[in-house]
């Protein structure tokens, strides 16, 4: 005789497939998780059936965390269900959840490119949203066996006309050690008619394969606007000895928002920071460009006679004054009414958008390393001074530095995003890096804050001032010009 608990779940089962209504679907995905995980499966077919799907954007996520386990236990059923899913994230879910068990496990993909390649079988959707979800389980992966299958669901989305399809083809098929994708690739990046997007795409999954002669090609693409960033940071990330010297001399070429992964490449090993110093002490980089996050790298790396040259022309990496309270005081008692009311906002902007934009937001513009500080309690000067002058006091696990020492002698710093088994996802100002956990040597997660310490203390009271005042300022500073309040 059955129980309450499968009495109940057989109640459900009948009630899913006849009715649509949102309330109804939303209560049924946030029940699957209670249901043990081999009955899952009618419920979740009801649920990707529906003719009407939910359009709340919370629910395909409350649907896929009561799937994951389903799929990963049921490869073949999970395939069918990705063919009647309505909802694409979910569908690429499924897609980068059965590819996650690559390179080992070559089959739990079988089905579904069976599935998604048999002619009419799934709509250019299906195919576009297979490839993402792939694609994104393979990230940070150069080499991979190809999943059984692939080589007919290949020969059947070669057909397709949609750029995308035939991009992520060609960029998973080097993945999966197919030379003449590799040879496509580059004549894709060539081709200087292609869309510069899928040219610097192109590029940089050869780099990321490290196919044969990707360095020469590099080289060879610096003189291309559209290639030359993707190509000095393959150099950097492939450890050519002339890679160093390359990015320095063509850094004046690069624009605003290309300097900083730049910067950071040149920073991860000695060889290319001492060339990124003599650089700043010849004047070929502007001081002011190397921010006191990249500073820090290079003093990271351990080399006395770096660090020494790094304070010789940039300045002295050191902590802030120990007492915090002391120094805070300090600089507060400078900063009186009449003092913040003399501040020159755009100035202070200007050093926002230098110190603090490439991990803050504000005002819905920088970077999302950070806590966004719109809503922040910025307007009180005690709370600003305290955050920024002492990082470390509350740093949340979210925000801790970690530093990922990699086996060809690059050291990596920034904000761990993600782990898998098989990759570590580091986001640092400017760039996200997906690492294979084959090539780190070492892993390290400080109790320290990324911002570092000492941050007002490296500038001038002018500068300071400025910074602080546009910070408290109550909204942004287009228009007239508005005092702090007090």
């Amino acid at each position: 005789q059955e129980g309450e608990p499968v009495k109940a779940l057989r109640a459900l089962e009948r009630f899913a497939p006849g009715d649509h209504s949102p309330l109804v679907q939303l209560y049924l995905a946030s029940a699957l998780q209670r249901v043990p995980v081999g009955s899952r499966g009618p419920l979740v077919k009801s649920l990707l059936g529906f003719q009407v799907p939910i359009t709340d954007h919370n629910f395909p996520l409350m649907l896929w965390y009561g799937m994951e386990p389903w799929v990963a236990a049921n490869p073949a059923e999970a395939s069918r269900a990705f063919v009647i899913c309505r909802h694409r994230q979910v569908r690429q879910l499924i897609a980068r959840r059965l590819g996650e068990g690559l390179p080992g496990d070559t089959t739990s993909l079988e089905p579904l490119l069976t599935a998604v390649g048999k002619p009419g079988a799934g709509s250019l959707e299906h195919q576009q949203d297979l490839l993402r979800g792939l694609g994104e389980s393979l990230r940070g992966i150069r080499r991979s066996a190809p999943p059984a299958g692939w080589d007919r669901f290949t020969t059947a989305a070669k057909g397709s006309a949609d750029t995308e399809v035939q991009a992520r083809l060609r960029e998973l098929s080097v993945v999966f050690g197919d030379g003449r994708a590799a040879d496509d690739l580059r004549r894709v990046a060539a081709d200087a008619s292609a869309d510069p997007m899928s040219r610097r795409n192109a590029l940089r999954a050869l780099i990321e394969s490290r196919a044969d002669g990707v360095a020469p090609l590099l080289k060879s693409a610096i003189p291309d606007g559209v290639l030359r960033p993707t190509a000095l940071l393959g150099l950097l990330q492939i450890g050519d000895p002339e890679g160093p010297a390359r990015a320095v001399s063509n850094y004046p070429w690069l624009g605003l928002e290309e300097r900083p992964p730049v910067l950071n490449a040149l920073c991860a090993t000695p060889a290319a920071a001492r060339a990124l110093l003599d650089a700043v002490a010849a004047g070929t980089i502007p001081r002011a460009e190397i921010t006191a996050f990249q500073a820090r790298q290079i003093a990271g790396l351990g080399v006395p006679a770096l660090t020494s040259r790094l304070t010789e022309v940039w300045g002295a990496v050191r902590p802030a004054d120990p007492d915090h309270r002391t120094a805070i005081d300090r600089i507060k008692a400078r900063l009186t009414p009449s003092a913040l009311k003399a501040a020159d906002l755009s100035q202070g902007q200007a050093g926002f958008r230098q110190l603090c934009a490439p991990c803050h937001r504000l005002y819905g513009t920088g970077g999302e390393i950070g806590p966004d500080l719109t809503g922040s309690g910025r307007s009180n000067l005690d709370y600003l001074l305290e955050n920024v002058m002492d990082p470390n006091a509350v740093v949340p696990a979210g925000y801790r530095l970690t530093t990922v020492a990699l086996k060809d002698g690059r050291s990596l710093s920034g904000i761990l995003r993600d782990e898998t088994v098989r990759t570590v996802t580091l986001q640092a100002p400017g760039q996200t890096q997906v690492i294979d956990r084959h090539d780190i040597q070492g892993v390290e997660t400080s109790n320290q804050s990324m911002m570092p310490e000492g941050l007002l203390e490296g500038l001038s009271f002018e500068s300071a001032r400025n910074l602080l005042a546009f910070l408290m300022n109550p909204g942004p500073i287009s228009g007239a010009l508005r005092p702090p309040a007090n």
